[in-house]
């Protein structure tokens, strides 16, 4: 599997969200498993709803 760095997953995960890419198609490119690219993308969600409860307003 590849070395994929935060950025990189951001960015991934950045391109699913806009329905630019398939998770398929993004783990192609990075090297790495559907399921691992999906977790990134769940990950990045709780992140983002967790952020949004802190500060108490719609980011």
């Amino acid at each position: 599997m590849a070395k994929v760095s935060v950025e990189q997953r951001i960015q991934a995960v950045q391109r699913y969200l806009n329905g630019d890419e398939s998770v398929s198609e993004i783990a192609k490119d990075s090297g790495v498993t559907d399921r691992v690219v999906s977790d990134w993308i769940r990950r990045y969600q709780l992140i983002f709803h967790v952020v949004r409860i802190i500060i108490g307003k719609s980011v």
